[in-house]
């Protein structure tokens, strides 16, 4: 049977309230502020910090940024400030926060699902909750409000919006200490660290469209080279192997089970 976490809210009384950090220039002062009210119609309260910023950021007084040639100044400053989010979360012990951009917009029932996934254990890494891109997995719980826990099979990309574990945090920060892709190209290759790296489908955050993301392109897409057609194939299977082992740790099961598993797809819903 398939876990759930239906059924779990009652307890969240008993646990200290979710930390919420939210990613932010010090600048970007509207920004801040709409953050604040948004999550105060969601009833939460959540503190800033202060991201790095990509119009000062000195690339050639920083050696371990030397794989990041392929990244934009404004990409490699938002790579830094999600590091510097899983620090803190590491350095204070938190059993897990939520962690926000400040160009985001928050669903009606964040707060409950938020609730069951807080109100026991949490026995992921990271539980992504926005999504800029199909949504491909194996299902592993069910949340509240019809909505879905799934192992991605495809990139989801994004990080506007995500629950991280403090174990979640040291093996992050481990696995991409420096930046050589996006930040979210980066998690969507949760399985090659052997990550548990899960999504809410669909998706409570989103990124709200109207705003620039200030972040430049950067040509990443083709810095990674063009892979043939067996090189792309044993990828693939390398993919599925991995994220079946992940899947089994998750959900206690034979590897078979995988294979077995109820499949999710979804479009992901457009914000205007």
């Amino acid at each position: 049977m398939r876990p759930s976490f239906v059924g779990f809210r009652s307890i969240i009384a008993m646990v200290s309230p979710l930390p919420i950090f939210i990613i932010s220039l010090r600048r970007s002062t509207e920004r801040r502020r709409a953050m604040q009210d948004r999550l105060h119609a969601a009833g939460l309260e959540g503190e800033f910090f202060d991201a790095v910023d990509g119009r000062v950021l000195d690339r050639a007084a920083s050696p371990e940024l030397a794989g990041a040639a392929a990244l934009s100044n404004g990409e490699v400053a938002c790579y830094l400030s999600h590091l510097g989010v899983w620090q803190r979360v590491a350095e204070r012990g938190l059993s897990h926060a939520l962690v926000l951009e400040d160009d985001v917009l928050l669903e009606p029932d964040l707060l409950p699902v938020l609730q069951a996934l807080c109100a026991r254990p949490l026995p992921y890494d990271l539980v992504r909750l926005s999504s800029l891109h199909k949504q491909v997995g194996k299902v592993v719980a069910e949340l509240p409000a019809a909505r879905k826990l799934v192992l991605p099979l495809k990139n989801p990309s994004g990080t506007q919006g995500y629950l991280l574990s403090h174990d979640g945090a040291r093996r992050l920060l481990a696995a991409y200490a420096r930046p050589e892709r996006a930040i979210d190209s980066a998690v969507d290759n949760y399985w090659r660290h052997g990550l548990a790296v899960v999504m809410v489908a669909p998706p409570v955050v989103a990124e709200d469209r109207q705003l620039d993301s200030g972040i430049a392109p950067s040509g990443r897409a083709t810095a990674q080279g063009v892979r043939g057609l067996r090189a792309r194939w044993t990828r693939s299977v390398q993919k599925h192997l991995a994220v079946a082992a992940i899947y089994r740790r998750l959900c206690g099961k034979s590897l078979w089970s995988f294979w077995t598993a109820k499949s999710l797809s979804l479009p992901v819903p457009r914000h205007e």
